[in-house]
């Protein structure tokens, strides 16, 4: 995987830990995890990971493999528990349909609902392998919208939403010029426009 890829991941779960309202220790265990959820991709062929066509059955479940990989090789550091938690419980899907372990609702930690839902959001709006077109950021949205309850905690997509909003809204805060220039803002100043 792509460092950036990494990074995006990483620095969206930190923003939804913390628009969940987790501690401070709490958003860096996120991060922490979100760089290193795929850590068991590390197992999988490299021939499976840049396949331009649909994965066999066989293929399939060999990728479905990487969570409890990624976790039993976080597990021998105590300062990893949590995080290895959150790597296995990644591919959990809140209905009970996920992998590996097929829990559920509240069973699945707060953690491993947020790398989900980081990682189905960035899938949609980055460029793959499979896919000859990303997703804007509102159509990712929307698709998102029909995941939750299912896929993705409902309340991990309202904190989504949030921070995807709040991210757009500063992506296009007009500036004091003439002409209608746009500019990136420091955060604190626009959080404070925001709030006006």
């Amino acid at each position: 995987y792509a460092k950036a890829v990494i990074a995006r991941r990483a620095k969206l779960a930190a923003s939804l830990a913390a628009e969940l309202g987790r501690s401070d220790e709490e958003i860096e265990v996120a991060r922490r995890a979100g760089r290193l959820h795929d850590l068991g991709m590390i197992a999988v062929p490299e021939e499976l990971l840049t396949k331009a066509g649909p994965l066999s059955a066989a293929e399939f479940s060999e990728i479905r493999k990487h969570p409890k990989i990624g976790a039993d090789l976080l597990r021998p550091y105590a300062e990893f528990g949590e995080v290895a938690r959150f790597v296995r419980g990644h591919h959990e899907r809140y209905d009970g349909t996920g992998y590996p372990d097929g829990a559920a609702g509240a069973a699945i930690p707060w953690g491993a609902q947020v790398l989900a839902a980081a990682e189905i959001y960035d899938a949609l709006v980055s460029d793959r392998i499979y896919r000859t077109e990303r997703m804007s950021p509102e159509s990712a949205c929307a698709r998102m919208g029909e995941l939750a309850g299912n896929a993705v905690d409902p309340e991990v997509y309202r904190a989504l939403m949030t921070v995807v909003a709040r991210r757009h809204a500063l992506e296009f805060l007009p500036d004091e010029q003439p002409g209608g220039h746009h500019i990136a803002l420091p955060l604190a100043p626009a959080l404070e426009l925001l709030r006006q």
